[in-house]
Order: C-alpha cells, then sequence, then structure tokens
C-alpha cells in the first residue's frame, strides 16, 4: 500500500512540474534578471544593424509575463535600449516606441504594482551612490533618469503613495548633488512638478515655412547638466557605435526643428509637427530613396523623425543622414543606424 501512495505521489509531482513546464510558469530566482544573449559588451554587437538587435533583445512575451514584478524591474533596467526613450520628441513617444519592440517594458507598464517596485529601484540607486560612489558614473546617471521618468508615468505616479512621492524627490535632491544631474520634476510636465512646487514651463513660439504657414515651436528652457551630457553620449556611443557625433546630448533643439527649421546647433526650439513643411507646398516629395544631399528624410515612426541628407545611395542603407536624436545629441549616421529605422518603414524623400 505504501509502494503505491508513493507511486501515485510520483506521478502526480510529474504532471505538476511538466504542466508547469507546458505553461511557462517555472519563475526564475526573485529579483534575478533575464540574461540577454547580446549586449553592448559582446564582441558581435557592432556586426549587426540596430533593427536586428532590437530582434536579438526581446524577450518573449509569455516570459515577461511570468516574472514577478521585481524580476521585470530589473530586466527592463539591463534592456540595451531602454535608453532609448530619450530619443522621441517626448517621453511619452520614446516609452511606446521602445514598448513596441521590447515586451518587458510593455508589460512593466501595465502592473498594478509598477509603482512601488520602481520605487525600490531609486532607492537603491541612492543607497548604491551613497555607499560607492566609484561606480560607473555614466551607467548610474542613466539609470537614475530613466528610473525618473518611469516614476512620472501617469499610470505609475498614480500607484505611489504620498509619503513615496515626497520621499522620491528627497532622494532626487541627494542625486542631484551627488552625481550632479536635475533634480526630478525640473520639467513642468512631470506630476513632480506639482509635488515640488516647480514652476519651470515651456516658452511657445511661431515660425514659419517657406510658403508662409505658421508652425509652432517651444523652447523647454531646463537644459541638461555636463553629467548627464556625457552620460547620454556615452550611451549612444555603446549602443550605436556605427554613428558620429556631431554634438552632445541637449534639450535645444530636436530632429524636426533641425532638418525643417534650422540646421544650427544655435537652434533653441523644439519642433513636435513638421507637417505643415510637407503639405503647404513647401517642400515636394521626391518618393522612397532621396535623389541629392539637402533634401529631407521623414520616418513614419511614433511620433516622427526627420533627417537631413547627406550622400546619396543607390541603396537606402547605405544613404548617410545627419540627424538629432530627440534629447541625445546631433549624429551623421547611415540609415537604419539609429534608434528609428527598421528596414520596413514608408520613408519619404523631400525636396525643395
Amino acid at each position: 500500500m505504501i509502494k503505491a501512495r508513493k507511486v501515485v505521489f510520483l506521478a502526480l509531482a510529474l504532471c505538476m512540474m511538466l504542466s508547469l513546464m507546458t505553461t511557462g510558469a517555472v519563475a526564475q530566482s526573485s529579483n534575478s534578471p533575464y540574461k540577454y544573449k547580446i549586449t553592448p559588451d559582446s564582441q558581435d554587437w557592432a556586426k549587426y544593424k540596430p533593427y536586428e538587435l532590437f530582434e536579438l533583445t526581446n524577450i518573449p512575451e509569455i516570459t515577461v509575463k511570468n516574472m514577478s514584478t521585481a524580476e521585470l524591474v530589473s530586466t527592463v533596467m539591463d534592456y540595451p535600449f531602454l535608453g532609448d526613450i530619450f530619443a522621441f520628441d517626448s517621453i511619452d513617444d520614446g516609452i511606446a516606441a521602445v514598448s513596441e519592440r521590447f515586451s518587458g517594458l510593455k508589460e512593466l507598464m501595465s502592473r498594478k504594482d509598477a509603482g512601488s517596485c520602481l520605487f525600490n529601484e531609486y532607492e537603491a540607486i541612492e543607497q548604491n551612490v551613497t555607499a560607492n560612489p566609484k561606480n560607473d558614473k555614466n551607467k548610474t546617471i542613466m539609470k537614475e533618469m530613466i528610473v525618473e521618468e518611469l516614476l512620472s508615468q501617469p499610470a505609475v505616479f498614480k500607484q505611489l503613495s504620498e509619503v513615496q512621492v515626497s520621499s522620491i524627490i528627497g532622494l532626487s535632491n541627494v542625486l542631484s548633488e551627488e552625481l550632479g544631474v536635475t533634480k526630478i520634476g525640473a520639467d513642468r510636465k512631470s506630476p513632480f512638478s506639482v509635488a515640488a512646487a516647480v514652476t519651470a514651463s515651456y516658452l511657445y513660439y511661431t515660425v514659419y515655412t517657406p510658403k508662409g504657414s505658421a508652425v509652432s515651436v517651444f523652447a523647454r528652457g531646463e537644459e541638461l547638466t555636463p553629467a548627464q551630457k556625457s552620460a547620454m553620449d556615452s550611451e549612444m556611443a555603446s549602443r550605436y557605435p556605427g554613428a558620429t557625433r556631431l554634438q552632445s546630448a541637449t534639450t535645444n533643439y530636436n530632429c524636426h526643428s533641425y532638418a525643417w527649421y534650422w540646421q544650427s546647433t544655435s537652434n533653441a526650439y523644439w519642433m513636435n509637427d513638421p507637417s505643415k513643411y510637407m503639405s503647404d507646398g513647401s517642400y515636394i516629395k521626391v518618393g522612397f530613396l532621396p535623389t541629392a544631399a539637402g533634401q529631407k528624410l521623414y520616418y513614419p515612426v511614433t511620433g516622427g523623425h526627420s533627417a537631413v541628407v547627406y550622400s546619396t545611395a543607390s541603396s537606402i542603407w547605405n544613404v548617410v543622414l545627419t540627424s538629432k536624436w530627440g534629447a541625445y545629441g546631433l549624429y551623421r549616421h547611415k540609415y537604419g543606424i539609429d534608434p528609428y529605422g527598421n528596414g520596413a518603414l514608408a520613408l519619404t524623400s523631400w525636396r525643395r
């Protein structure tokens, strides 16, 4: 009888294990992040185009869904292209774009306890900075900036208690002193702005297309600190080694303003919508492949991306461009060696 019971027990245990394996519900150890098959430190990293690396560093949805939120936060923070959230016209666009190609961030933003876990991550950053001031400063700054932006997302922010919000603002004050970064809430669009009584605001202006159509632009006001610029420059150098940086990271202007309004590093305006340049007759559509230097190449990605053609080629992959990458720097690069191209876009080229 005892032997029979043992056999039944072993059979049931085996069934349970098989069931868990089939559904993918066998969890990783607590707080254990996903191990990426390739990272910027890998020897083969530079052999791939960015859109190929997007595929190689993505994670199956069933894997991220079966992670605890603490594990998921660690996994997301290790994602090589997480910093691309700063490469778009707004953080909302950046998070949306990165979530489209990375299941981990998409899943994290849907978790009901993302706020508490990201709060713990932010506390850990401050503790590590205090305990290990000689750690890689650039990586720490990028992590600090990213976690602050994720905490500022409305769906996450509403999960935080008043005590947590107050604590985050206090920790930000400490980190700004230790790392030389901007305090949280400096952007008037952040929910932390109200909590911290920050009064910074954008100043709006109007510029005009060659045909005279009015286009709204704005000055963001709060520039990146030297430490933040250094960290962001380092981030792009390791993630996109095939691109050449012409100017360091800055919030003074973005890709649309540079391409359509004024191709100067003295440009002080941020432009979210360049569509009037293409719709009022100021520019004429050439087609998919640009035919001459100086033409504009428009990418129909989230928020859009604009670039100036530096040199043409018979293949889109060999067309050389100059473009500003969100709050990152100004870069010269081949099409696709950027945070936007994926080889399957309905690109359009434009000339005067």
